[in-house]
C-alpha cells in the first residue's frame, strides 16, 4: 500500500511539472515578480521595525547609518591595527558624537558578550573618526528595553583582556580560565571541569 501511495504521488508531481512547463511565459514572469515583491516587502518591514526600535531613543535623533537601509546604509568598520571589524545595527548622532546601537530583539537580558560587541564598535568608531563615543546603546527584547553602556576606561581594559584571551587561543590554542562562582553553580558541565569553584570548600563568593 505504501509503495502504491508513493507511485501515485510521483505521478501527480510529474503531472504538475508538465503543467508548469507549458504555462504561458507571462504567467511564469508574474509569479517571479510576486516572489521578488514578497522578498522586498519583507526587507521594508525589517527596516521599519528597526526604525521603530530606534525611535525609543529619541524622537528627534539623527540616524547616520542603519543596517538593511539603502538610503542610509550601515558602515562596516575594519581595523588592521586592532585586528577587529564590525558593523553596528545603527549609528546615531548625539551632538558631536557618533553613537553605535545594537538591537537584540530576541534577547531577554543583556550579557557580557553584548557589552563586548558594543565596546568593539565604540573602539572602531574612535579609530575611524578620532572621537571616542562616550557610550553606546543596547535595545533589548520585544519591548525594546533601552540599556545605555558607558564607554569607560575600565570597560575598555576589560575588553583588552577578552581580546588578549581570544588571540592567545587562536595562536596557541590556549585560553586562561576565569571562573565565577555563580556561573560555575549553573554550569551544565561543571562536573567535568577542573576549575569548578563550587568544589572548593569555604569559597568566598
Amino acid at each position: 500500500m505504501l509503495e502504491e501511495a508513493w507511485i501515485r504521488l510521483a505521478h501527480k508531481v510529474v503531472g504538475l511539472i508538465n503543467e508548469i512547463s507549458i504555462l504561458d511565459t507571462s504567467l511564469i514572469l508574474l509569479c517571479v515578480i510576486g516572489v521578488m515583491a514578497t522578498i522586498a516587502l519583507d526587507g521594508i518591514i525589517t527596516h521599519l521595525q528597526k526604525m521603530e526600535r530606534l525611535a525609543g531613543l529619541n524622537k528627534h535623533l539623527k540616524v547616520v547609518g542603519l543596517d538593511g537601509s539603502k538610503t542610509l546604509p550601515a558602515k562596516t568598520f575594519i581595523s588592521e591595527k586592532l585586528g577587529l571589524s564590525g558593523r553596528p545595527d545603527a549609528i546615531i548622532q548625539e551632538g558631536k558624537w557618533l553613537i553605535p546601537v545594537e538591537i537584540k530583539p530576541l534577547t531577554k537580558k543583556f550579557r557580557d558578550r553584548h557589552i563586548a560587541q558594543l565596546l568593539v564598535y565604540m573602539r572602531l568608531i574612535e579609530e575611524e573618526y578620532k572621537k571616542r563615543p562616550p557610550h553606546g546603546y543596547l535595545i533589548i527584547g520585544e519591548k525594546n528595553r533601552l540599556v545605555k553602556i558607558e564607554n569607560t576606561s575600565a570597560r575598555q581594559l576589560w575588553l583588552d583582556q577578552q581580546l588578549t584571551g581570544m588571540k592567545l587561543y587562536l595562536t596557541e590554542k590556549k585560553i586562561a580560565p576565569a571562573p565565577q562562582f555563580n556561573k560555575c553553580k549553573n554550569c551544565d558541565v561543571r562536573s567535568h571541569c577542573a576549575f569548578d569553584l563550587t568544589k572548593i570548600k569555604n569559597f568566598q563568593k
